[in-house]
């Protein structure tokens, strides 16, 4: 997204809000340039979208920002919090046009924060922070893994050529 922004168009042509949903970005992104430039970023997050499991804990370099939410920059980002999965949001065009056409129209509407998620400690702190803290470990082993299982391939293909 960065690298979007700083092309010559948008120079040309403003931009003051981002909308993202089900996002693979990690929760501790940094969005300091986004804030210094006066965008604002919504991050619309479903509260069962479970594929970001699998993001934070199999693919390196992923999180699950559409999940648990962006920390650490709440001037900049609004996380909204929803009830669904990763693609609930396009289920019809209810929910675009009630939350993502304001938006887009710079309208004048409560843009501020939503948590429909129903209160579970098991789930959204348990749960998420083993994901979250486990997900790193995991994909370094599968890494290894796969290491290992590539060797060992190698190694069997050269003693059928020898």
């Amino acid at each position: 997204i960065r690298d979007i922004l700083k092309k010559k168009i948008f120079k040309e042509i403003p931009v003051r809000r981002i909308v993202l949903s089900g996002s693979v970005l990690k929760n501790r992104t940094d969005w300091s340039e986004f804030e210094n430039a006066g965008v604002s970023v919504y991050n619309d997050c479903a509260d069962n979208d479970y594929v970001l499991y699998l993001s934070q804990m199999l693919i390196v370099g992923t999180g699950m920002g559409g999940k648990t939410g962006f920390y650490g920059f709440e001037s900049t980002v609004v996380n909204r919090f929803f009830l669904g999965g990763h693609s609930s949001y396009f289920n019809g065009d209810k929910f675009i046009r009630k939350y993502w056409i304001p938006l887009m129209n710079l309208s004048d509407v409560n843009n501020g924060a939503i948590d429909y998620r129903k209160e579970s400690f098991i789930r959204h702190y348990l749960i998420d922070k083993f994901v979250y803290f486990s997900g790193p470990i995991i994909s370094f082993c599968l890494m290894i893994g796969i290491l290992l299982m590539l060797i060992n391939f190698c190694i069997n293909y050269f003693k059928i050529l020898i």
